[in-house]
Formats: C-alpha cells, sequence, structure tokens
C-alpha cells in the first residue's frame, strides 16, 4: 500500500494505492495449487468502497465527520499552521486575496462543468472513491513496474510544476494512471 498526500492540482488530497494479487486455491486437494481467481464485477468494486466508508465512518476517520467546529489538536501547538493545515482539508485558500475560498480552475474554460463519465469497476459512495479496473497478467513484469511506479510517486516532483505568466504555480498533469486492462 501507498499513502499519498495530494492530488494532481497539488492540493492536500489523502488516498491510498494497493497492490493485490488475486488468487484463489482448490481446497479439494491435498497440496495447495494457485488458481486465477475470476475478475471483481461492478457490484463488487460497490460493497467494498460502502463497506470501507461504513467502517471509516464508525472510526471517526471520513471526511462528513470534520466541520469547522471540530477542535483541532494541532492549534494549541502552532495556530498558523493549524489554520492552514484546516483551510487545506477543506479545499480552501488560507492566505492571499482568495482566502477562504476553493482553489482557482485554471484551463480553457475554468467553468465549465464537472462531467461524471461511467468507469469500468469504479464506484464512490460518500466521498470515497474505489477504482479496481486495472489488471496487470502474470509474467509482465513491465506492466508491474510501470503500476509501481504510478503508485509509489515522489510527493512532489518538480517536473511537475509549471510557472503561469502572471507568476502563479500549477501542477501539470505528466503523470498518468496506468490504464484499465
Amino acid at each position: 500500500m501507498s499513502v499519498q498526500r495530494f492530488g494532481g492540482a497539488v492540493n492536500v488530497h489523502l488516498h491510498y494505492h494497493t497492490l493485490t494479487r488475486s488468487f484463489s486455491t482448490a481446497s479439494s486437494c491435498s497440496a495447495l495449487r494457485f488458481h486465477p481467481a475470476s475478475p471483481p464485477t461492478d457490484d463488487d468494486v460497490r460493497r467494498v468502497v460502502a463497506r470501507v466508508r461504513r467502517r471509516l465512518e464508525r472510526l471517526g476517520l471520513s471526511r462528513a465527520t470534520f466541520t469547522d467546529e471540530d477542535t483541532d489538536p494541532l492549534a494549541d501547538e502552532s495556530a498558523a499552521l493549524a489554520s492552514l493545515s484546516r483551510a487545506a482539508l477543506l479545499g480552501r485558500t488560507a492566505l492571499g486575496d482568495r482566502a477562504g475560498r476553493g482553489p482557482a480552475r485554471i484551463g480553457a474554460d475554468p467553468d465549465a462543468p464537472w462531467v461524471e463519465r461511467p468507469v469500468p469497476l469504479h464506484a464512490q459512495d460518500g466521498g470515497f472513491d474505489l477504482h479496481a479496473a486495472v489488471h496487470v497478467a502474470a509474467g509482465d513484469r513491465e506492466r508491474l513496474e510501470r503500476l509501481c511506479q504510478y503508485l509509489c510517486p515522489p510527493p512532489l516532483g518538480q517536473g511537475r510544476l509549471l510557472w503561469l505568466w502572471d507568476g502563479r504555480i500549477a501542477a501539470s498533469c505528466s503523470m498518468s494512471c496506468p490504464q484499465a486492462s
């Protein structure tokens, strides 16, 4: 498992990437033999993301449980750091002319609406996302290496930062997710 703390927009976006092996064993044999497991279905993925959301909410570890009124133990130690951290977690700008507002979108049409598109083996539930469509065939070492490189990137690669004409910095989307197969 790999913990990533930033999203593609260099925003605070805590998420996990997990690489698993999928196989089953024949229980009727005395010897252990491995057989390929059947791939997950869209319903399997929906059930898993719902179960993860419920369990984390029971533990109090979901975005839905974090509000502006919650106390922050970091505030006693460093009010400035706590303020910056809270703004990042809430998706707001902490300092400058845009303080308290959401991030500025940069692109051809920053006001364009978000478009949802159906993707196989992808489910969302209460702010939780699960993508399970990437598959690496047995013996495909090159694809496995590319997947591992995607799962474990540096926290913020210098090559992804761009200076904009007005002096702001933006993150490029040079690292793309491996495609489903």
